[in-house]
């Protein structure tokens, strides 16, 4: 049996951006916060097997399992950002390994964070912007919950989804292995630290953690090695209005004191050999606000 298919490649793009442009939000066969209501396990409810394909994309020069390479990166291009085809074809060599698509939108999600979402969708609360341009609820309260805007119609939105609540975890602690090679290939620094975040509100519990209401999180890099950085460590405070940029203070034992950082640090390596700043993390490491005239682009399946 033979299917005609309905969407190519070329409508998936056409009705994204008619979405969006008409404000009805990112999905193509029905908007997000539909498709999120109904508890659905399979995305395709949303979009079409023929945008989730990457042998359709690719009009079959690229399948589940292959390797992404500089000899068929072309095929794919449009599927990706300018950084990553850079990497592929320039002196990196970066290789991409194609897995199936993932379908099930819990998936992709921290539990709490997807069941928080899926609650406000059907409540209907939902984040709107106060006079300050900042993210609050349907009553100008402080937001609590899951992610702020479902269905993003401008740039704006899409950065504040991702700026709110970063790690998706109201707490979360990660540990960090760093190796620093120079250019002549040899190891020049070896950390290794402590990654640990807090969100005083934005959080899926919809709870201020210990009545920190003007905050938005807390994040603390705390390093055990190398021995001439033990000890070290660093704590941003981020206000809950995204316009200004997050207070940082640093405890150096060689000091044995807390100091507290010019702003412009966020911007630099927090120690030597290190190439990520504070403003790096997650893709978006600082307040939504603080950097301006945000587009979308595009909208379009990528990999």
């Amino acid at each position: 049996m033979f299917r005609i298919r309905k969407y190519d490649v070329d409508y998936g793009r056409r009705k994204m951006m008619q979405s969006v442009a008409y404000g009805l939000g990112s999905g193509v066969l029905m908007p997000l916060d539909k498709a999120y209501a109904k508890d659905i396990n399979d995305i395709s409810k949303a979009y079409p097997d023929e945008l989730l394909s990457i042998e359709t994309q690719s009009k079959g020069k690229v399948k589940v399992g292959d390797y992404i390479t500089k000899d068929n990166v072309e095929h794919v291009k449009h599927l990706l950002d300018p950084g990553a085809y850079e990497q592929i074809t320039g002196v990196e060599g970066r290789k991409i390994r194609i897995k199936a698509p993932t379908l099930n939108p819990r998936d992709l999600d921290n539990g709490d964070y997807y069941e928080a979402t899926i609650a406000d969708i059907k409540s209907g609360h939902k984040a709107k912007w106060d006079a300050d341009g900042n993210a609050v609820d349907e009553n100008g309260k402080r937001w609590q919950g899951g992610l702020p805007f479902v269905n993003p119609t401008e740039a704006k939105q899409v950065w504040c989804n991702m700026a709110m609540n970063i790690g998706r975890n109201d707490a979360a602690a990660y540990v960090i292995e760093q190796k620093d090679i120079g250019a002549s290939g040899k190891l020049e620094y070896h950390y290794n630290f402590q990654w640990v975040e807090v969100n005083s509100t934005g959080r899926a519990d919809r709870k201020v953690f210990k009545g920190l209401e003007n905050e938005l999180r807390r994040q603390a890099v705390f390093f055990a090695a190398s021995p001439d950085v033990r000890g070290t460590s660093f704590l941003s405070v981020w206000d809950y209005d995204a316009r200004k940029i997050p207070e940082l203070y640093g405890y150096l034992p060689e000091f044995r004191r807390v100091r507290q950082f010019p702003s412009n640090q966020r911007f630099e390596p927090l120690v030597p050999g290190a190439v990520w700043f504070l403003s790096d993390p997650w893709a978006a490491g600082d307040p939504f606000l603080t950097w301006g005239n945000h587009k979308i682009e595009a909208r379009k399946p990528m990999l």
